[in-house]
């Protein structure tokens, strides 16, 4: 009866994090270029039963059984599938089709990654909410100042498609003021979040490679959450967690009546 009970109870704290995970989707599910949380479960080791008491099989071999020891979480990540693309209009929305994150500096230094595309502009930086500066490059260098005032005095900027940023003034004149590089991690699910939709690399880490993706102005990345798929897996959840309560329920009751077995 006790691994019955402590089988049960790994089924159960296994299943409160599908919940967490099932329900931090659902929260986020209107989150542009948030990415879902995925869970994976592995049996815990199997253990062989004493043979006394065992049957053999048919040519004489014994058969020792074994009992398996409940479940346990080996991976909680994100899923990296491309969302839709929604339009909106705003010139500062920026998505991106197929792989690659933004790249952001955060304003103590610290370069973080997101596939979420809104933008504002202060004080002539493309900056998130979070007050994180998109970072550009210009001939294979961060942006110079002067360039960055051609945004803030600009009439309309332009991103194009392969990551260029133009600079419209007031009489029409188009001047390329930076070009927004993409970021790409051979294995993005050991990125690190960092909250507000961004990441961090590993300390000691991969190293991300620069690359020209495509950029669509005007659109943002929708979650990659599926509804219907999170709505099952909540009632396979609940169906698991009410499965497994109800064993260790039963192994105690079990466990009741052969305390109060009389000679």
């Amino acid at each position: 009866m006790l691994k019955t009970i402590q089988s049960g109870r790994s089924g159960l704290l296994a299943q409160q994090l599908q919940m967490a995970a099932i329900g931090n989707n659902l929260a986020n599910i209107n989150t542009s270029g948030y990415k879902r949380d995925e869970t994976k479960f592995a049996e815990l080791v199997r253990q062989k039963m004493g043979n006394t008491g065992i049957p053999v099989l048919p040519g004489g071999e014994e058969q020792i059984p074994e009992v398996g020891g409940g479940v346990q979480l080996v991976e909680m990540g994100k899923a990296f599938e491309q969302g839709d693309l929604q339009k909106t209009g705003r010139p500062l929305d920026l998505a991106i089709e197929g792989e690659g994150f933004f790249g952001l500096k955060k304003p103590g230094g610290e370069t973080v990654y997101t596939r979420s595309g809104s933008f504002s502009l202060i004080d002539g930086r493309i900056v998130n909410a979070a007050g994180c500066e998109l970072l550009m490059t210009k001939d294979g260098k961060p942006v110079k100042e002067k360039d960055l005032e051609k945004l803030k005095t600009a009439g309309e900027i332009l991103v194009e498609r392969d990551g260029r940023v133009t600079a419209v003034n007031s009489k029409g004149q188009r001047e390329v003021v930076g070009e927004i590089k993409l970021y790409r991690f051979e294995n993005p699910r050991a990125l690190i979040p960092a909250g507000q939709n961004m990441f961090t690399a590993q300390p000691g880490g991969e190293v991300p490679k620069e690359i020209t993706g495509k950029i669509h102005q005007g659109y943002l990345e929708k979650s990659n959450v599926d509804i219907i798929k999170e709505m099952t897996k909540l009632i396979e959840a609940q169906k698991a967690y009410s499965f497994n309560a109800r064993s260790i329920k039963t192994a105690d009751q079990m466990w009741s009546m052969a305390n109060n077995l009389r000679r």
